[in-house]
């Protein structure tokens, strides 16, 4: 059985996937941890199964050659998706970060309706150059399977973009929450073994 790899999103840290992991008893869990508050501590394997929440998805993909199938959890391959407002509000808070990294952390956070509290160091550096990536536009693979899952609330990616970006994915799912997917980790963990029992 192939180990799976999750993989946060921008501005959190591999404990965003904590209160998944006791779904997937079955699977050894490993944790890509893309440095935002240090080191970036990524683990691929070959063979592997990602599963990757907003920039973890895009994150993964970069390395699919890695992965048997991938996972999203209010993720993008296109994040403007030709949106001029969206190009306009990245671009303000790359601004922000760019003047004060912490408060535009928890803009951000607040934006998401999210608790969440940085750890230090904060990677600016980091922080910034993920950010960036936000304006590129990446091909959808067309050679692996992808479950695509998400929020019907999510004003991150919102219902538009995530149509526009996985029209040629594998299986889609639109469930009920918010970007951050709380509160759905069960039904979450349930869709995602159903799919690789028929990937297998």
């Amino acid at each position: 059985m192939q180990p799976l790899i999750f993989c946060h999103g921008f501005g959190f840290d591999k404990g965003f996937f904590d209160r998944f992991k006791a779904l997937f008893k079955d699977y050894e869990i490993l944790d890509w941890d893309l440095g935002y508050f240090g080191k970036d501590q990524k683990l691929l394997k070959d063979k592997a199964i990602g599963i990757g929440h907003s920039l973890g998805f895009l994150k993964l993909l970069e390395k699919k050659e890695n992965f048997e199938a991938i996972i999203s959890l209010g993720g993008f391959v296109d994040f403007l998706s030709g949106s001029s407002k969206r190009k306009k509000e990245l671009q303000n808070l790359q601004d922000l970060f760019l003047q004060d990294t912490k408060k535009g952390l928890k803009t951000f956070y607040k934006s998401l309706k999210s608790s969440y509290t940085p750890k230090s160091p904060i990677n600016s550096e980091k922080l910034l150059s993920d950010l960036a990536l936000l304006h590129n536009s990446y091909p959808f693979p067309k050679d692996i399977p992808i479950l695509a899952l998400h929020a019907e609330e999510d004003s991150l990616v919102t219902k538009g973009v995530f149509e526009k970006n996985f029209k040629e994915a594998k299986e889609k799912i639109i469930i009920k929450g918010d970007h951050l997917f709380e509160g759905q980790e069960a039904f979450i963990a349930e869709s995602i073994h159903r799919f690789l029992d028929g990937i297998s």
